[in-house]
């Protein structure tokens, strides 16, 4: 929220698009995610190279 003066009342709202489009990255608490992506988290991680863009330029 930026208070009353910024977006409506207090708050920016992004809709799906928005995400797709600038967000390749979230933080969240383990215990809050369902199940099968708790599960993925044990998995070996996969490294790419530095260069990678994490997939930012393969559309």
């Amino acid at each position: 929220s930026w208070g009353k003066d910024r977006g409506k009342d207090g708050f920016y709202t992004m809709n799906d698009s928005w995400f797709d489009e600038y967000v390749f990255e979230i933080a969240a608490r383990r215990d809050l995610l369902p199940p099968e992506l708790q599960a993925a988290l044990d998995q070996p991680p996969i490294v790419l190279p530095a260069w990678d863009p994490m997939g930012a330029l393969a559309h």
